[in-house]
């Protein structure tokens, strides 16, 4: 038995790569570090990490007003480290995580592929075809 060949437009590779790129940088980017101090919320730092929409491996960076504090850590040899803490979450999430990404660029494969079937014209046949 012969599975059918998956066949896909140039234009449905190029929306393809856009959306695995924009993943890729919700996987990757930083945000602020959130902290409510005397009522007031405030960014203390930059949390980074990997992983979206779960955040599986998290990094969190001191702000301005912990490295005045002197909450820096510094490891065994003495050097300043700028990430303070460190988490990590079990290896179900990072599974979630792919299969939310993958069936967000199936979805966009699906959606590009029917609107193409859809609103292009059916090409004439030539005398040049010889099926």
């Amino acid at each position: 038995m012969r599975f059918p060949r998956l066949r896909l437009h140039l234009s449905t590779c190029i929306v393809l790569m856009f959306a695995a790129g924009f993943l890729a940088w919700l996987n990757l980017r930083d945000y602020p570090a959130i902290q409510e101090h005397d009522g007031r919320v405030e960014a203390t730092g930059f949390q980074g990490g990997l992983g979206w929409p779960v955040r599986w491996y998290s990094l969190r960076r001191p702000g301005a007003r912990e490295l005045s504090q002197n909450a820096v850590s510094t490891n065994v040899h003495g050097t300043v480290l700028l990430w303070a803490e460190e988490t990590s979450a079990g290896p179900m999430v990072i599974i979630i995580d792919i299969a939310v990404a993958l069936l967000i660029l199936a979805v966009v494969a699906v959606v590009c592929e029917r609107l193409l079937l859809r609103y292009t014209l059916p090409r004439k046949p030539s005398h040049l075809d010889t099926h």
